[in-house]
């Protein structure tokens, strides 16, 4: 699977592109460590502003609530590259989630994307049961994002002082 993503023009993310590439990136190697398989293919992550999101879950739904995630799949004549689905997240609401549950912006923001993913891969949400299994796959998808992070800092600790490269470029890297 391919996760290709796009920021609203206009949306104050505050988060380095770099970081959303290399989410979009593993996303799916962690679904699949956690046994979630998707087909080949392509799948659109937005990171949209309130009033768009409420806009396209109304079009798609038929409600205007401000929820943070919206998941939309698709099939597509086999033969060709699969468009597997899109997710749209609502950037405020998770900002505003991340303050409730008093968690770190990214932790929240990867704990929605993989919301939506799930979604994507058939998961539903509607029973007290469905929603604790979403839940427990998402803490466990965070968690191997950080411990997978993590390992990639010490990798590129060890690169910059075996070759002395400068610090900044460490910065850039892991941002």
């Amino acid at each position: 699977m391919k996760v290709l993503f796009e920021v609203s023009k206009g949306l104050k993310l505050r988060l380095p592109k770099t970081w959303l590439r290399r989410v979009s990136k593993h996303i799916p190697h962690v679904l699949s460590e956690l046994g979630v398989s998707f087909p080949k293919g392509r799948v659109y992550l937005y990171l949209v502003g309130r009033k768009r999101f409420q806009d396209l879950r109304e079009a798609y739904i038929g409600e205007r609530l401000d929820s943070d995630v919206l998941a939309l799949r698709y099939d597509s004549p086999s033969g060709r590259e699969l468009l597997i689905g899109e997710v749209y997240v609502n950037v405020p609401r998770v900002w505003e989630n991340a303050r409730k549950m008093k968690r770190d912006f990214k932790e929240e923001l990867l704990f929605v994307i993989t919301h939506g993913f799930l979604h994507l891969a058939g998961f539903q949400d509607e029973e007290k049961e469905e929603r604790e299994e979403m839940f427990k796959l998402q803490e466990r998808a965070l968690s191997f994002f950080q411990r997978f992070l993590l390992a990639l800092l010490f990798l590129f600790l060890s690169i910059s002082v075996s070759f002395s490269l400068p610090s900044s470029l460490l910065r850039r890297s892991l941002m």
